[in-house]
C-alpha cells in the first residue's frame, strides 16, 4: 500500500516493504480496535506524517460501535 497526497494504491512492488508483518497480525491491526495498540511494534522508525497517515487508517472503520454495543 502507498499513500502519495493523502491518495491511497496497492499495488506489486520489488521495493522492500516499509512495515512487514504476518497475515494473522495484519489482521488484527486492520480489523481489530484493540489492534491499533500494536502499532507501535511496526511504527519506530516512520516519520510523522507517515505515522499519522498509518494512524489514521488502522483499525478499519468497518463497525459502528454504538449501534454494535446495542
Amino acid at each position: 500500500m502507498k499513500v502519495r497526497g493523502n491518495v491511497p494504491s496497492v499495488h506489486k512492488s520489488s521495493k522492500e516493504a516499509d512495515l512487514s508483518m504476518t497475515e494473522l497480525t495484519a489482521t488484527r491491526l486492520l480489523l481489530s480496535q484493540i489492534g491499533s495498540y500494536g502499532l507501535t511494534d511496526y511504527t519506530a522508525g516512520l516519520a510523522a506524517d507517515q505515522l499519522n497517515c498509518v494512524n489514521s487508517w488502522f483499525p478499519l472503520p468497518l463497525t459502528a460501535i454504538p449501534i454494535d454495543c446495542c
